[in-house]
Parts: C-alpha cells; sequence; structure tokens
C-alpha cells in the first residue's frame, strides 16, 4: 500500500503531465489557426469587394473590415474588432495600415457625410486583403 508521501509525489507528477499536455494543445492549435479558412468564401467575397468599391467605395470599405472580422472569429479569437486584433496581431506583418484601415472605417460608420476617395480606398482594401494573407487566406 503506497504512503502519503508516494501519493503526493504521483499527483505532483500527474498534475506536471497535465499542464505539459494543456501547454502543448495550446501551442498545436495556435500553429494549425491557419488551416481551418474556407479560401473559397474568402475569394468570393474578396471579389464582391472588388465589385463593390467600384460604385460604393465606403460600402466596400465596410465589407471588408466585416470580412477581416470573420477571419479573426475564424482563427478562434473573440471579442469587438479591437480586442480580436490586438491578440492577432502578431500573425501580421504589419498592423499599422490594418489600425489605420479600421479608424477610417469607424469614420464612415460615425461620422455623417463623411467621404472616401480612390486613393484611400486602394490603400484600405489592400492593407485588409495583405493581413488577411497573413493569417493564411489564399487568394
Amino acid at each position: 500500500m503506497p504512503n502519503a508521501t508516494d501519493l503526493i509525489v504521483l499527483l505532483v507528477v500527474g498534475f506536471v503531465l497535465l499542464d505539459a499536455i494543456i501547454v502543448f494543445y495550446i501551442f498545436w492549435r495556435k500553429r494549425n489557426r491557419k488551416a481551418r479558412f474556407d479560401h473559397s468564401f474568402y475569394q468570393t467575397q474578396w471579389q464582391n469587394l472588388d465589385n463593390i468599391s467600384q460604385s460604393s467605395p465606403a460600402q466596400a470599405l465596410l465589407e471588408a473590415d466585416k470580412l477581416f472580422d470573420h477571419a479573426m472569429r475564424d482563427l478562434g479569437y473573440a471579442g469587438t474588432f479591437v480586442e480580436k486584433f490586438q491578440k492577432a496581431q502578431s500573425l501580421v506583418r504589419d498592423s499599422q495600415p490594418i489600425w489605420n484601415a479600421h479608424k477610417l472605417r469607424n469614420r464612415i460608420a460615425h461620422e455623417a457625410g463623411f467621404q472616401i476617395d480612390a486613393r484611400q480606398i486602394r490603400s484600405v482594401l489592400s492593407a485588409f486583403r495583405k493581413g488577411l494573407s497573413d493569417f493564411g487566406v489564399k487568394f
């Protein structure tokens, strides 16, 4: 019959092994996040964005922001756009253009009469597309 010391050692070893398994699973899941995208969905949505951008640049920006948000949800992040991107930005080579694009989106959504020009829309759409590519979306 095992004594109390043996049981304590066994419990400690068990907890250490359980912790190691949990840590391994978390890292494995983060490394494999890029594989879960339905690439045809993102390709179709991006084609729609390209079509919308000609007639309604502001609407295209709003849709691109929503698509980027959708991708972060697909990666397993939760919360608002800002909360998700704070966690996901390490996956993006250059996060500042995404932040700028989202700020521009907020201005369009919340400031009456705010207009966006063709140069800005190209820049914003490019930022979101690069970010999606960095996430692993294939276009």
